[in-house]
């Protein structure tokens, strides 16, 4: 694995959870989190989430950042090993994680995305969030679309 995993940000206490870090994690090229560590959350902590607009069910999805996204797409898609058939990449979901849930955070693992076309690890750290919206467990709320992203130049 590329980096290393950040230290906790608050509202986040380490507690070891193997099949929650085992669900995060992708071989090399299978996109995920490469090195993780588990977390119980103790108090809201903001994440982000960049989505593909044609696909709502997608702001609910399992990966997200500590920080808010800046730079290009393509920036942001290399950073995190993101395939353009995963995502458009062109909203941005600001949601809180709930007290009680349990997270990971981990670095970047490679991306093969086909046609010879893949992504590296890096060290940039991802949130992985459980949430199943299919079977109703969702450990986000109060979430705020930011709107249409990259944000438009002035």
């Amino acid at each position: 694995c590329a980096g290393t995993i950040a230290n906790a940000v608050p509202g986040l206490t380490e507690a070891p959870n193997t099949p929650l870090i085992a669900m995060s994690q992708r071989p090399s090229g299978g996109g995920y989190l490469c090195a993780a560590k588990s977390y119980m959350v103790t108090q809201p902590v903001r994440l982000y989430r960049l989505i593909d607009s044609t696909q709502p069910y997608s702001k609910l999805g399992g990966f997200w950042s500590f920080e808010r996204p800046a730079g290009s797409r393509d920036d942001y898609r290399a950073q995190f090993a993101i395939c353009k058939q995963w995502s458009q990449l062109d909203r941005l979901i600001a949601c809180d994680v709930r007290p009680g849930s349990m997270v990971v955070v981990g670095t970047t693992q490679s991306a093969d995305c086909g046609n010879g076309f893949s992504f590296p690890k890096t060290g940039a750290n991802q949130v992985f969030v459980p949430n199943d919206g299919l079977a109703g467990i969702v450990h986000t709320g109060g979430c705020v679309d930011q709107g249409a992203w990259p944000p438009a130049s002035n």
